[in-house]
């Protein structure tokens, strides 16, 4: 299970994998389910395999960010894989008491309803940092990740458990009778069917539907410039030098007027080979230093926006000297006027160090840790573009995969979805697992989502969930997109309640769980 799941997704994307990949596990479990630790231990030693081959860049990252040395990320990255992810040893838990309820025997009610909701109850559960869930392998496929306009990624998650179980329930048959009984196997066969044909004709009609709305709709041609300049430490190690000879600039320019006039000159580019653009978008963090007054690069840039007569949305630093707090933020500026949003779901251990304001000892542990202070939270970044009203919803980094500060987003009336983020310090997986988890936002909130990073991958993802024109990593690129501003004309099942699906199962299982118990008892009294 633990091969399988993590095969399932990238960077070996073999998605059609995840179908069958708890098959494993629901056979060890239906052997052991007697005993709660075993249980336990069996699905953490299949997540703790899923995660170390997954998340292998954690090891790059405490490297890279954290100055650790290689065996100490390796420690780093066992113990990510031993202390992270929890949601199938929370599942394992709720299996085993459920089939305690059930008094060992499991009839296809708790197989084809309960297993299920008890795995979306657990991804619902588990305080993950990396918001990941098996319902994101559907992304893969054109159709059938379309129902998530219904009940988000945990309703895709949920046909996934079932089609494995069915998976299970058919191959445990064969086992044990070395041959299929038809009448047995029946149902599972029908079910696996039918779960695949609702998804496809449900994802077909819906697909075209959206497609329709979103060639309608009025389109801003926006520029997105990803300049291939990673983290700073590796600007300054590796590509100075090569910057400065390739823009002929000075030796004694700072690294800062360097990255910016790399920008600047990509920004008259894009303008200039394509006509007609009315916004330029940056990545997280793209200008360099603080966005400040006392920051003379900041002067600089507002000439190119007065210069070129276009809006800029930005990734860069903002500081509020008064309070001493400084921001990771997404700006937007124009000739009259700067507007800010600053990142709200910060990341621990790489932009604060968690429980660091009751123990401030706790940041010199890992000094090269930020210590920037978190946004107010939602809210858009709103523009007139000739005489078309846009109200942008930024996410900075992986705030984009947190489906339910998104749904605060597009609740604040957004259009459009911008996710800015610097993938540079993540190696050459993540970024792909960053954009495959990203799609399934589009597809909840039927909104497009317009990512920029700072050397890859820069794409814009189309309200039906595809990666439109996606750039190719560590490559220097302008990507234009037409992107779509679509108002209210699509208002999805999962924005109105369908975040609700999850509080749903619990309250469903929850209700069983009750009624099983009663029954025990009034059982136990009559005998």
């Amino acid at each position: 299970t633990g091969v399988l799941t993590a095969l399932s997704f990238d960077p070996f994307c073999i998605s059609v994998l995840g179908f069958v990949a708890y098959v494993p596990l629901f056979f060890v479990l239906s052997r052991v389910e007697k005993s709660l630790w075993k249980t336990l231990a069996y699905a953490w030693l299949s997540m703790f395999i899923t995660i170390i081959i997954s998340f292998q860049w954690i090891h790059f990252v405490a490297v890279e960010f954290g100055l650790l040395s290689k065996f100490q990320a390796l420690l780093v990255l066992i113990a990510f894989s031993v202390f992270t992810n929890l949601s199938l040893q929370i599942f394992s838990i709720l299996y085993h008491f459920a089939a305690r309820l059930s008094g060992w025997t499991k009839g296809r009610f708790f197989y084809f309803v309960i297993i299920p909701s008890l795995f979306v109850i657990s991804e619902f559960l588990d305080p993950r940092i990396f918001n990941w869930y098996i319902g994101n392998l559907l992304s893969s496929f054109t159709y059938l990740p379309q129902f998530a306009d219904f009940f988000g990624v945990y309703g895709l998650s949920f046909f996934v458990i079932l089609i494995n179980v069915c998976a299970f329930l058919l191959i445990n048959e064969l086992v044990k009778n070395r041959k299929f009984h038809y009448k047995k196997i029946l149902p599972e066969f029908l079910l696996v069917i039918s779960v695949f044909l609702f998804l496809s004709v449900y994802g077909y009609y819906n697909y075209k539907h959206v497609q329709k709305i979103e060639d309608s709709c009025p389109k801003i041609k926006t520029a997105v410039i990803q300049a291939n300049i990673g983290n700073p430490m590796q600007l300054e190690i590796n590509q100075a030098a090569k910057l400065r000879k390739e823009m002929n600039q000075p030796k004694e320019m700072s690294d800062q007027a360097l990255i910016l006039n790399k920008y600047n000159s990509m920004s008259r580019r894009a303008v200039e080979e394509n006509p007609g653009v009315e916004l330029i978008v940056w990545p997280e963090t793209a200008f360099p230093g603080f966005y400040v007054d006392r920051n003379p690069q900041m002067a600089e840039h507002r000439k190119l926006v007065e210069e070129l007569g276009i809006p800029f949305l930005i990734g860069g630093y903002f500081v509020e000297y008064e309070t001493g707090r400084y921001y990771n933020s997404a700006i937007l500026v124009t000739k009259n006027e700067l507007d800010f949003y600053h990142k709200k779901i910060l990341l621990p251990f790489g932009e604060y160090m968690p429980l660091s304001e009751y123990l401030p000892s706790l940041k010199s542990i890992v000094p090269s840790v930020g210590d920037f202070s978190r946004g107010s939270g939602a809210r858009t970044l709103d523009l007139i573009i000739d005489g078309l009203e846009v109200r942008f919803a930024p996410t900075i980094c992986y705030e984009v995969l947190n489906q339910h500060y998104v749904r605060e987003m597009y609740n604040k009336d957004a259009h459009i979805f911008l996710n800015l983020s610097n993938d540079s310090w993540f190696g050459k997986v993540e970024p792909y697992q960053h954009l495959r988890l990203s799609k399934i936002r589009s597809i909840e909130f039927r909104r497009p989502i317009l990512r920029s990073t700072n050397t890859g991958i820069t794409t814009m993802i189309d309200m039906n969930g595809s990666a439109v024109g996606s750039s190719k990593l560590d490559k220097e690129e302008i990507l234009v997109f037409d992107v779509p501003v679509c108002d209210h004309r699509i208002r999805t099942i999962y924005a109105t309640a369908g975040y609700l699906f999850p509080y749903a199962l619990i309250l469903l299982t929850g209700f069983l769980a009750i009624i099983r118990i009663r029954r025990k008892k009034n059982n136990a009294n009559r005998s």
